[in-house]
């Protein structure tokens, strides 16, 4: 399990992004920016998991 978002996201990188979402930087733009990139994030590593498992499945029972 991950820690917090905000140990390993870019302030700037989620400031910006809060910027795009909602056009502000109040705290609440900003945990959203922050939870936002952080679904991103996982659902970049199981996607990527995902596909990994499967072609080594497949080149398995050949």
């Amino acid at each position: 399990m991950l820690p917090g978002p905000e140990l390993y996201i870019n302030y700037d990188l989620a400031r910006t992004t809060a910027m795009i979402i909602t056009g502000n930087e109040t705290a609440e733009s900003m945990y959203d920016a922050y939870s936002f990139i952080d679904w991103l994030t996982m659902l970049i590593i199981t996607t990527s998991f995902y596909i990994l498992t499967m072609k080594l499945i497949t080149k398995l029972r050949r």
